[in-house]
């Protein structure tokens, strides 16, 4: 294993109600929806299975 190497990732979109308090705080209250992106990112479809390394 290399540190520093960006090998994989996920991609996740998700709704967080958040309340704007008086005071200028915000709270957040829970997470509604998490999607997962499935779609292939930019690079995968530029440079197929193996991109190269940058």
């Amino acid at each position: 294993m290399m540190y520093g190497l960006l090998c994989r990732y996920n991609i996740f979109f998700a709704r967080m109600p958040v309340r704007h308090d008086a005071d200028g705080k915000k709270y957040l209250y829970d997470l509604l929806v998490i999607k997962k992106e499935t779609s292939s990112p930019l690079k995968q479809k530029l440079y197929g299975e193996n991109p190269p390394l940058l």
